[in-house]
C-alpha cells in the first residue's frame, strides 16, 4: 500500500473511535459530532479521488517524467 494511501487511512481513526463508542458503549451521538465524521469522510474521499483513487495512487508515483521521452525516439 502506497504511502499517501496508508496517510488518508489513518485520518479515519476518530470517525472509527467516535462509531465504535456509540456502537459498543452506547455513547450518544450529537448532531456536532456527525458533522464532524460526515467532513472527515468527505475530505478522505475528495483526497483519495485527487489521487486518482486508491488503487491509481501507487501508479502516478511509479512513472517517471523521462520514460515517456525515451520511447518516443
Amino acid at each position: 500500500m502506497p504511502a499517501g494511501t496508508a496517510a488518508f487511512l489513518g485520518l479515519l481513526s476518530p470517525v472509527v473511535a467516535i462509531a465504535l463508542g456509540w456502537a459498543v458503549t452506547g455513547e450518544d451521538l450529537g448532531p456536532w459530532q456527525m458533522v464532524g465524521m460526515a467532513v472527515v469522510l468527505a475530505s478522505v474521499a475528495f483526497g483519495v479521488h485527487q489521487k486518482g483513487g486508491v488503487h491509481g495512487a501507487g501508479n502516478v508515483r511509479a512513472r517517471r517524467p523521462d520514460a515517456d521521452a525515451s520511447t518516443r525516439a
